[in-house]
């Protein structure tokens, strides 16, 4: 996962609707307009606005949905998320549903299932079919968590950093993104030319590619940054330097 952009909360928990629109209003101009765009997120992304945001530009989406959340049948009844019966290893799939008593939004997809590492139950909304593949799609989302701890105990150690001033965080996260997307292209070279197990010691691969080009660097550096040479430019089919 390479960040296209973020925001600084100056309030702690989660954020709001207003506040992620912001935020995806920022990224929007700079999408490729011939991709069809995804939007994947947890419970904290559960707002009917932003669903209908993501609709409203035509994306898809997968987000997570509270235990408390109301649904309607297409036959008319409802219930909620907490009553559905959901059994390890058999996800559950609705169709055509209508979620929140409030604004009785759809007709929507959602799917449920047993997290087995959080061992709960799962909600999600979607836009795509209730399926055995949507559901694994949207699981992708958990792709971010590798670039958080990337961020954090896994490579530049940012809580460390102790800043507290809005600004300087800001300007710390510009050269810690620029800085991520090289280290990421490091590791993918180094991953291509088979060079991976001189940093990450294992038959498959261990650590994240930002962690491989990190390690990389600082194991060649000092010895033998003569014998590399790769550039920042934009990952693509072409062949690395």
């Amino acid at each position: 996962m390479l960040p296209l952009g973020w925001r600084l909360l100056n309030h702690a928990g989660n954020s709001d609707f207003d506040e992620q629109k912001e935020l995806l209003d920022s990224i929007r101009p700079v999408l490729p307009k011939k991709c069809h765009i995804s939007l994947l997120g947890d419970g904290e992304f559960k707002s009917v606005e932003l669903m209908k945001y993501a609709l409203s530009n035509g994306w898809d989406f997968n987000l997570g949905q509270s235990k408390s959340t109301w649904m309607k049948y297409p036959s008319g009844r409802w219930e909620q998320l907490a009553a559905l019966k959901v059994l390890e290893g058999s996800p559950c799939y609705y169709q055509c549903v209508f979620l929140t008593k409030e604004h009785e939004f759809g007709p929507v997809n959602l799917m449920a299932y047993w997290d087995r590492e959080d061992k709960e139950v799962r909600y999600v909304a979607t836009s795509r079919p209730a399926c055995k593949s949507t559901l694994n799609w949207g699981k992708r989302r958990s792709w971010i968590d590798v670039t958080f701890k990337d961020f954090k105990t896994g490579g530049f150690q940012l809580e460390s950093s102790k800043l507290t001033d809005i600004g300087r965080m800001d300007r710390l996260l510009l050269v810690m993104c620029i800085t991520y997307l090289w280290c990421y292209h490091v590791g993918r070279w180094v991953f291509k030319t088979g060079k991976r197990r001189e940093v990450d010691v294992g038959n498959k691969r261990n650590n994240s590619f930002f962690r491989i080009g990190l390690d990389w660097l600082i194991h060649a550096i000092p010895i033998a940054i003569q014998y590399f040479k790769v550039g920042l430019f934009p990952y693509s089919s072409q062949s690395d330097p």
